[in-house]
């Protein structure tokens, strides 16, 4: 995090001793000037820190809370001269959550970073209502029993941020779509795996679809991009006929209707 707006990014760290302590970068990768920005007397040593500009003002703040309780959340508001102050603490009960990890990332794209927090099974969202103040936990989505790390980034370049999760043990990677109408703040995901029974099939094949009641154009290429169907559909299941299509492996592509927007992907096998 940049502490005093110099351009250059700097190091901070808390010591056994629960000191905020800043290394300040020279500009030339060195860190001669170290310095004590806060010092927290009634929390457990090495609290998780998450630096960000959360109040909007333009420079960097830090978020933290104690790592043993995980009931308060702290924002150390910058005064832009690398002072640091303690704003009031927030409760939020992060331990029943099953923190694994934790983010700060604009989700709903209104110009304030948020929280999201991957639990044991669950993806939490911490709206940020406003000057660093955050809602209460809302369930973004869950079902992850198996699953291991999560990333937020926008996948597709459709300026809202999407979710990528892993599961435990195998090489599966799932791309959640953020559906977001850019202007609402609402943020809506959908699974972008989609569902083909059976796969591989002889004669047809079921595809499930994430999104009932989002008109979709299904599209069906041979594995050189010559395009073999195309249906246009706003049921959450459509059936795929093999229309003679010679056995092989086939791409499914679906956009939404106008085809301005990539929805889901997958293969589909003919045998």
């Amino acid at each position: 995090m940049d502490v005093n707006k110099d351009s250059f990014p700097d190091i901070v760290f808390v010591n056994s001793s629960n000191d905020f302590i800043a290394c300040i970068n020279n500009g030339n990768g060195q860190f001669p000037d170290t310095q004590i920005i806060y010092s927290e007397s009634n929390g457990s040593a090495y609290p998780h820190l998450i630096p960000g500009d959360f109040d909007d003002d333009g420079d960097s703040d830090i978020l933290y809370w104690d790592i043993n309780t995980h009931d308060i959340l702290i924002l150390l508001r910058n005064d832009g001269q690398g002072q640091f102050y303690a704003d009031a603490a927030q409760p939020v009960n992060l331990s029943a959550y099953g923190m694994q990890l934790v983010r700060q990332v604009d989700l709903d794209a209104d110009g304030s970073l948020d929280l999201l927090i991957k639990g044991i099974s669950t993806i939490y969202w911490l709206k940020n209502t406003g000057n660093g103040v955050f809602a209460a936990p809302d369930v973004l989505l869950t079902g992850f029993d198996n699953y291991f790390g999560a990333s937020f980034a926008d996948m597709d370049s459709d300026n809202d941020v999407d979710i990528v999760v892993t599961r435990l043990k195998t090489t599966d990677i799932f791309w959640f779509e953020n559906l977001m109408v850019v202007g609402t703040h609402h943020p809506r995901f959908v699974n972008l795996a989609i569902d083909l029974a059976p796969n591989p099939a002889t004669a047809e094949s079921m595809l499930t679809l994430p999104f009932d009641g989002l008109e979709c154009r299904i599209r069906l290429y041979t594995a050189d991009g010559r395009l073999v169907q195309e249906h246009i559909t706003a049921d959450a299941k459509f059936r795929l006929g093999r229309n003679n299509s010679p056995a092989g492996k086939y791409v499914v592509l679906i956009t939404d209707a106008a085809n301005t927007k990539l929805l889901a992907s997958g293969i589909l096998i003919w045998r």
